[in-house]
């Protein structure tokens, strides 16, 4: 497996990872807590920035009280070579995640668009900066 193919499952990992963490109930810091880590080492965990050790892993799914396979499974995208999905990538940085958690507490459609228009908008202002 060539390296950004193994970047890509490491980002699908973090994802994985962050799925089951909240899942559970977790913030970082608690997780944190729980393996003597840093609550920037979970993060960079979560956000493929940080490779995890089986030994970590192995915390993890007693931690979170799930199969180990659940995070180690390569997923069939990466066996393939198909990169990351967008999702795949927003929830792989802190903001990201935090913007698709408000996002789904957002009832109102009409809102829900305006967020959407706006993250839009402000792409376009970017790609015009050139930044």
């Amino acid at each position: 497996m060539e390296q950004q193919q193994l970047n890509m499952e490491r980002l699908r990992l973090g994802t994985r990872l962050r799925a089951c963490r909240t899942a559970a109930g977790l913030t970082r810091q608690a997780l944190a807590d729980r393996l003597q880590l840093s609550k920037r080492r979970i993060g960079a965990f979560e956000r493929g920035a940080a490779a995890i050790s089986a030994v970590q892993l192995l915390e993890l799914a007693v931690i979170m009280k799930a199969p180990i396979t659940d995070f180690l499974t390569l997923s069939r995208d990466a066996l393939q070579g198909v990169p990351p999905t967008a999702i795949d990538l927003l929830a792989a940085t802190d903001e990201g995640a935090d913007l698709a958690e408000a996002f789904t507490m957002l009832k109102s459609r009409r809102l829900r668009r305006h967020v959407v228009k706006l993250a839009q908008e402000l792409v376009h202002q970017e790609d015009q900066l050139g930044a």
